[in-house]
């Protein structure tokens, strides 16, 4: 097992950094939309940690990484386009907490 895990500035100086910028790329509508997947890992971080913190952030993209392996080991008996969706739906939410960790000052 790695004994490092990746930070949520590690994530957002790859990835997630530049999946901000593609979310921003597309104005109001590419906003909109970050900020709908901000509130669902707002709402199940909260329920989960009790507040939204670097740590509870942190540990959040971790489980949801943990999860993309996963699905993307056992999606192989579905559909294309239903497996496309479902790496995209984690990747969103896994871009989200880094958002809102980089907007609230905290990564």
């Amino acid at each position: 097992m790695n004994d490092t895990w990746p930070t949520l500035r590690d994530w957002l100086d790859n990835a997630a950094g530049q999946n901000i910028d593609d979310f921003r790329s597309l104005g109001h509508r590419g906003e909109q939309l970050l900020e709908f997947y901000a509130q669902d890992v707002r709402d199940t971080v909260t329920a989960a940690f009790g507040e939204v913190t670097l740590p509870a952030l942190t540990l959040y993209v971790h489980v949801m990484a943990r999860a993309d392996q996963i699905l993307t080991g056992s999606m192989d008996d579905l559909p294309e386009g239903l497996q496309d969706r479902t790496g995209a739906e984690v990747h969103h939410r896994i871009t989200a907490a880094c958002w809102i960790a980089r907007e609230a000052g905290l990564a």
